[in-house]
């Protein structure tokens, strides 16, 4: 008697965004005046992280020099605080590179205040079915709404 081969195990994936939505939001973004935005995923940072970088996947960010991501979802205060300083002095000096950075929530760790409003815009990641309305609104009330440009809902997280 023989066995069926069992399938090979899929790795983990990111928020289930197509890539067509991927290189949409990117456009959007393109189109709007900046050089550093945060996206920002109230108690669900990786889900920040896991956009940025399918973002700059989806628009080549790697092979670029116009444009870097900044994964500062796990950094010690002191590297956030070397990051406010660092796009402090970017968005001083008249270049056109564009940073994008994975912060975490400012409700959840103060030093991200900071980091959030030393952007020039922010970008709420939620997950729908996970991520929470008081969650969402404690990070509001620590933003500049004034630099809020919206929300992402992903529909699920594979893999996790």
């Amino acid at each position: 008697m023989r066995s069926e081969p069992t399938p090979a195990a899929t790795p983990p994936a990111v928020p289930a965004v197509p890539e067509r939505d991927l290189e949409l939001l990117w456009y959007r973004l393109a189109a709007l005046r900046w050089r550093s935005l945060a996206l920002v995923a109230p108690g669900r940072p990786e889900l920040a992280s896991r956009l940025m970088e399918r973002l700059l996947g989806a628009v080549g960010g790697a092979r670029t020099t116009l444009l870097r991501g900044v994964d500062a979802t796990r950094a010690t205060p002191g590297r956030i605080g070397a990051l406010c300083r660092a796009l402090e002095r970017s968005a001083a000096r008249a270049r056109r590179e564009r940073v994008v950075v994975a912060a975490p929530s400012p409700a959840e760790l103060p030093e991200a205040r900071d980091l959030v409003a030393a952007c020039d815009l922010t970008l709420l990641v939620l997950l729908r079915g996970e991520s929470r309305l008081p969650d969402v609104e404690r990070t509001l009330a620590f933003m500049d709404r004034s630099q809020l440009l919206g929300a992402v809902l992903a529909h699920r997280l594979r893999g996790a």
